[in-house]
């Protein structure tokens, strides 16, 4: 483990006891639109590492689309037959959750979630506590050198907050990464 990754989880973990929260997750904007995790405290398995949250769909997208914090309860999109479009929530069995953006250049770069396995309200402390640890997290984003992707420029975080043990694949049109082999969207 880096030591970008384990300040990044340590920061988690910080949070996750601070709030009372079972998970919580940093993702990263990925060049081309959309999200990738890269490194959680509390999670149940390894599967958000494969996870690509589409650009402006659920709640990591939506937050970096509109690069405002926002919380869901789960229960709500079930009445609304929306869940499946998070399928984070889904995978970490998450009731209640508030996201934030993490900004770079006064931008959205990213997003950190926090969430509970049961019904949770965030209190305006629990919201000022995750938005304080966005903060920190953006800071140390801020402290790694940029590299060019195409047009875009993203942070190298390689060893900021978690390596992509995705194996660096693109999402797959259902939203999770594409197995090696297995052709991606438009790709035959």
């Amino acid at each position: 483990m880096t030591e970008g990754e384990r300040g990044g989880r340590e920061e988690l973990e910080r949070l996750r006891r601070e709030l009372g929260c079972d998970l919580a997750i940093a993702g990263l904007a990925l060049a081309g639109g959309g999200l990738r995790w890269r490194v959680a405290s509390g999670a149940v398995s390894e599967r958000y590492r494969i996870m690509a949250e589409r650009p402006g769909r659920g709640l990591a997208g939506t937050v970096l689309k509109v690069g405002r914090p926002m919380t869901l309860q789960a229960a709500e999109l079930r009445a609304g037959r929306q869940l499946q479009d998070y399928p984070l929530l889904i995978a970490e069995g998450i009731c209640s959750a508030y996201a934030v953006p993490l900004l770079a250049s006064g931008r959205p770069r990213g997003v950190l979630l926090v969430g509970c396995r049961g019904p949770k309200a965030f209190s305006a402390a629990d919201r000022s506590a995750a938005d304080a640890g966005a903060r920190r997290l953006e800071a140390m984003l801020e402290e790694r050198p940029v590299r060019g992707r195409g047009s875009d420029l993203e942070p190298d975080l390689g060893s900021d907050l978690g390596s992509d043990r995705g194996g660096g694949r693109e999402p797959h049109a259902s939203g999770i990464a594409a197995p090696p082999g297995e052709p991606r969207s438009g790709q035959l």
